[in-house]
């Protein structure tokens, strides 16, 4: 058995060189396309901003607006167990408060 690294012809290097170039082309398409993305997220990002700005300048209150389009997202096993957190935290504060009434 050979000890060693076996010697490169220069029809090894020149597929070694062609398998990496596609590679590079690849790679790039897919960095390039994430760019994209990360472009048009920034884009949504700052209308988003704007249009909460435009709703907190009609008096809404833009925490209140985001907390709705959460809950409007939320699944129905998510709300429940929202409103059971909601409950508990609830049922503590009131031992709470009688606990310090006490």
């Amino acid at each position: 058995m050979p000890k060693g690294k076996m010697k490169e012809t220069p029809e090894d290097q020149a597929v070694t060189k062609k398998a990496l170039e596609n590679s590079g082309a690849t790679l790039l398409a897919f960095v390039e396309g994430i760019e994209e993305l990360d472009g048009r997220a920034a884009e949504l990002k700052e209308q988003r901003r704007a249009k909460l700005a435009a709703a907190k300048s009609e008096g809404y209150d833009p925490k209140a607006i985001k907390q709705v389009i959460k809950r409007r997202a939320e699944t129905s096993e998510q709300a429940a167990a929202r409103a059971e957190l909601s409950a508990v935290a609830d049922l503590y504060f009131v031992a709470v408060t009688d606990a310090e009434n006490a």
